[in-house]
């Protein structure tokens, strides 16, 4: 089973149930080059979602180097595409 359609489909229960909590989901940067990724979050971003996506920056283990992969300087712009938004944060601090 795939872990963001998986996604998506909980926030929409969760938003269709009036729950005040979010569907959260861990990836790695490799997954965001993959078609299911920009599928779960235009579905997120088009119906207004609470669904998140941490994006883990692994640095290829999936397809290779970023660069091959998209022209986005910050995995955090790939947000955008599905009308939400992204924020990137330091990797040993995630309250920034």
């Amino acid at each position: 089973m795939n872990r963001l359609i998986v996604c998506a489909a909980v926030a929409a229960a969760l938003m269709v149930a009036s729950e005040a909590r979010a569907a959260v989901t861990v990836i790695g940067d490799g997954r965001t080059s993959q078609g299911e990724f920009d599928e779960s979050l235009k579905c997120a971003g088009a119906w207004q979602l609470p669904a998140v996506y941490v994006v883990a920056k692994i640095k290829g283990a999936i397809g290779g180097q970023r660069s091959a992969q998209t022209a986005c300087e910050r995995l955090a712009q790939k947000a955008g595409g599905g009308g939400m938004s992204g924020i990137q944060v330091g990797r040993d601090d995630i309250s920034e």
